[in-house]
């Protein structure tokens, strides 16, 4: 029967030396090293903290699959073997250790807590790196973010500055177009029978002052997209085609069928200017009475035409020529970009249409959001 250590008195009488001792305690640390008496072997150094102190426990390992490290350290085990006191030469106890006959000698008792240090220092160690990765990323979107915020200004700025230009246009250059158009029409009205070539002069002057508004209308429209802001494109439309019609003196019609789905914002501007620019070119050119506009709306595709009954367009004049104006060019150029298909028509019994079709596609309006 091994016997128990009792206290480190014992030890120091040499009452233990030789004999077969059990100890308990916990295991904190494993040394591993050749063997002296042979250095194919394997000895292994048990550290045990006990109630008398540290003891500990050497076994040497034959066969290199027999291992000791299955006992985790902090676990609580029992360890059997003869007990060696060591002496100096004058017979001095100088320190013990126990001889362990074979790797059954060592007894598990209680498995070492899943807290111990070494884990403890390997999850504070995950811990910093989680921590220094998410402190990266966190200044990383920083940098991004003060990169975006400093593009918001910018924009906003240039916003702002266009909307400055268009409001100064629309108070003074637009405003004086409009008296002087009045004054042309004052003017003809007072001219007395016989002054056909001055009222010609004049209807020539009224004529180039009404075309000369449109255009700075449609410039001021481009500096700042207030139709958008302040309306829904179908409302958006209806109103630049109807101040058009106004300007020019013709009648307006409005035909909306079905809902219009989500639209991306650049979308939504594209049409808008296509359908103005097609309004703006029956004013100025198809000698039209009526001017109209037709809206069918669905989930899937959006169909407008602008429509008038005036002299119409050739075949010729319905292609654009990149060497005469910009209207039916400029028109093709922004269907291209929203990806949709514009088509000039004859109309029926007179007149032109211009018909413009996009189809509304999950994953096409993000890209084309995004281009922009």
């Amino acid at each position: 029967v091994p016997k128990s250590i009792q206290s480190v008195q014992q030890l120091r009488d040499g009452y233990l030396h030789g004999d077969l001792t059990r100890i308990e305690g916990q295991l904190v640390n494993i040394l591993e090293k050749p063997s002296v008496l042979n250095p194919s072997f394997t000895t292994l150094t048990l550290a045990v903290k006990t109630s008398e102190g540290v003891v500990t426990a050497e076994f040497t390992q034959i066969y290199p699959e027999k291992r000791a490290d299955r006992f985790e350290i902090g676990s609580q085990i029992a360890v059997k073997g003869i007990c060696y006191t060591q002496t100096d030469h004058e017979g001095s106890f100088q320190g013990f250790f126990l001889l362990v006959p074979s790797l059954a000698d060592i007894t598990l008792l209680r498995p070492a807590s899943p807290f111990t240090a070494r884990r403890l220092a390997l999850a504070l160690a995950v811990a910093l790196l989680v921590l220094l990765a998410v402190s990266l990323w966190g200044r990383h979107l920083l940098t991004k973010n003060l990169g975006l915020q400093g593009d918001i200004r910018e924009r906003n700025a240039v916003l702002n500055e266009r909307a400055r230009l268009a409001a100064d246009l629309h108070d003074t250059l637009e405003q004086s177009l409009v008296g002087l158009s009045l004054q042309c029409k004052t003017a003809l009205a007072l001219i007395p029978p016989g002054g056909e070539r001055a009222k010609h002069h004049l209807e020539v002057a009224k004529e180039g002052i009404t075309q000369t508004h449109a255009e700075l209308r449609r410039s001021i429209w481009d500096l700042t997209p207030q139709a958008l802001e302040s309306f829904d494109l179908i409302e958006a439309m209806t109103r630049v085609l109807k101040q058009s019609a106004d300007s020019a003196g013709l009648d307006f019609q409005a035909n909306v069928q079905g809902d219009l789905p989500p639209l991306e914002a650049f979308l939504k501007q594209n049409l808008l200017r296509i359908v103005q620019e097609a309004g703006t070119n029956a004013v100025k050119h198809a000698s039209a009475s009526q001017l109209g506009l037709q809206m069918i709306l669905s989930p899937e595709k959006i169909i407008l035409s602008v429509t008038d009954d005036g002299v119409g367009m050739s075949e010729a004049a319905r292609q654009p020529d990149p060497h005469h104006g910009f209207g039916i060019r400029g028109m093709q150029e922004r269907a291209k970009r929203i990806g949709a298909v514009l088509q000039i028509e004859k109309g029926v019994p007179r007149g032109t249409i211009v018909r413009i079709t996009l189809a509304i596609s999950p994953v096409l309006s993000p890209e084309i959001s995004s281009n922009s």
